[in-house]
């Protein structure tokens, strides 16, 4: 069964539409994106903080309400919303809605946050998602690309927590960074030094490539969505097209939907009924696109 991975980018970049698809209910998530908001543009930007902090820290239901009633969010976290301690995708995803603020409050909250104070966590994936959303925060705040490289690659030698380390190499080939091409494949052998590390480091060249095949994100990443393009290629259209959705610009939707419209058309020796694994991934890709694009599927 073909399946587009729906990374936060994609999240973010659909306001939430696809993450539906992982959740029983995806209400709790728009709340937690609404509060984000709230913190960043109003007037309760303390009381605001406090909600997504109770959420990620696995507070009774009551609790949060109490607060985001204090916060004027009661139209967003209402009574019939359910939110459960040990359901550990929306804590994490609580935390980076902190992060995401960019507030000094919210900066100083993910840096003091330790596993004890978050408790219960069989996932063990919230303590390491505050510290990933911290640095987020802060590689935003850096405005000159060449420092943010410099910070990214840091993060390599120096992060404490992995998970940091592998966002810092996730990012240092998305951006794709030429110069450090040795550091992320060193650091990839390290973690691991089998083939599928060595499929990991391709997977980053490739990703380098792309970005380096023009000086404007959106048409270099537009390159690497041919119709032509095999099976094997699959993972770095999926990188492409979630690169895309987290641009939110027209340029890029236009390209999204260029590529949606092309592969909808027969293939050159393959008859409209047959169905190949190409057509199949190109086929499933357009289906994803075609919901997500403004304009398009169910809103």
């Amino acid at each position: 069964m073909f399946i587009v991975r729906v990374t936060m980018a994609f999240v973010l970049a659909m306001n939430l539409q696809c993450w539906a698809e992982t959740v029983t209910d995806s209400r709790p998530l728009r709340a937690l994106y609404d509060a984000s908001n709230a913190a960043m543009h109003d007037g309760s930007k303390g009381a605001a903080l406090e909600v997504m902090e109770a959420v990620a820290e696995g507070k009774s239901m009551e609790v949060i309400l109490t607060i985001a009633q204090k916060a004027g969010l009661q139209t967003f976290f209402t009574k019939d919303l359910t939110f459960r301690a040990t359901e550990y995708s929306a804590r994490e995803f609580a935390m980076e809605m902190i992060g995401r603020t960019g507030l000094p409050a919210a900066l100083d909250y993910l840096s003091a946050v330790t596993p004890e104070r978050l408790g219960s966590d069989e996932s063990r994936g919230i303590y390491p998602a505050s510290k990933v959303a911290l640095h987020k925060a802060l590689l935003r705040r850096e405005t000159d690309p060449l420092r943010q490289i410099a910070f990214l690659e840091t993060q390599l030698t120096s992060a404490t927590v992995g998970q940091v380390a592998l966002w810092a190499q996730e990012e240092l080939c998305n951006r794709g960074s030429v110069r450090s091409i040795d550091l992320t494949a060193q650091f990839i052998k390290r973690l691991d030094s089998s083939s599928r590390g060595d499929e990991r480091i391709a997977f980053c060249r490739k990703r380098i490539a792309v970005i380096q095949s023009h000086p404007d994100r959106a048409l270099a990443l537009g390159s690497g969505l041919r119709a032509d393009a095999r099976a094997s290629d699959q993972k770095i259209i999926e990188w492409a097209i979630d690169e895309l959705f987290a641009l939110h610009t027209a340029g890029a939707n236009s390209i999204l939907e260029r590529y949606a419209t092309e592969v909808a058309q027969p293939f050159p020796h393959t008859s409209s009924t047959e169905l190949t694994p190409e057509l199949y991934m190109h086929r499933g890709f357009a289906q994803e696109i075609r919901r997500a694009v403004p304009g398009h599927g169910q809103k």
